[in-house]
């Protein structure tokens, strides 16, 4: 058995270290007031740093998981009190599109909320109205069904919902058969054109701890002040 190291005075490591541990806990019990607010610093230097990782994981070293990620920019409105505007007008949104000559798509998406009646419990679900061109331009394709077509984008917009895989999975069993069935929302019937895959990651919503658990036309019309305000 190999014998423990030892110091340059003969005095082996380990009872330097329980010494110097014993004296270290006199101290801090001499002083208790010091001793919590050395531990209270620790911890919130711990938790900051912690914060700060996380922060620049998801934003510098995780990419966003969709197609060309670097490639996807967000476009926001200013007014004249250089402040970004609470809505965006479609017709803005055209002329973005149509003057463009570096983006090669530009979609567009807002909260929304349904009421699910007709199958078991009412379920207040929270979503996204988004264009027609929105799955297209993150790349995301469906794991079941299709994305939506202009044809859905239409106003009045098209009945149609995407479902998240999240709520397929709870409230539909992942029942592949789900694709084509009407379902009551907002006391209207809706029909599942697609269910989007589990690694699926939206964007976030207004509030960032909620997670759209479905999507449906923005049906936006030209005649409206600004896209999806009170949609």
């Amino acid at each position: 058995m190999r014998e423990p190291l030892e110091g340059a005075n003969g005095t082996r490591w380990f009872e330097v270290l329980a010494h110097d541990l014993r004296f270290g806990a006199r101290t801090l019990r001499k002083a208790p007031a010091v001793t919590g607010a050395a531990v209270l610093t620790l911890a919130l230097g711990v938790g900051f740093n912690t914060a700060i990782f996380s922060v620049v994981e998801s934003i510098l070293l995780n990419q966003l998981p969709y197609r060309d990620p670097a490639a996807i920019v967000t476009l926001t409105q200013i007014d004249s009190t250089h402040s970004a505007a609470a809505g965006v007008g479609e017709w803005t949104v055209n002329e973005w599109r149509r003057r463009s000559r570096s983006l090669e798509t530009i979609s567009t998406y807002n909260d929304a909320q349904l009421m699910l009646t007709g199958s078991g419990d009412a379920d207040v679900l929270r979503g996204m109205r988004v264009s027609a061109e929105f799955f297209d331009t993150l790349g995301v394709k469906m794991l079941l069904g299709r994305a939506f077509v202009p044809e859905d984008d239409r106003s009045p917009r098209a009945n149609v919902i995407i479902l998240s895989h999240e709520l397929w999975s709870r409230r539909f069993g992942a029942d592949p058969s789900i694709v084509g069935r009407l379902l009551q929302l907002n006391a209207a019937p809706y029909r599942v054109i697609g269910v989007l895959p589990a690694d699926f990651h939206p964007l976030r919503m207004s509030n960032p701890a909620e997670t759209p658990q479905f999507f449906s036309p923005a049906g936006y019309d030209e005649g409206e002040a600004t896209l999806c305000r009170t949609c």
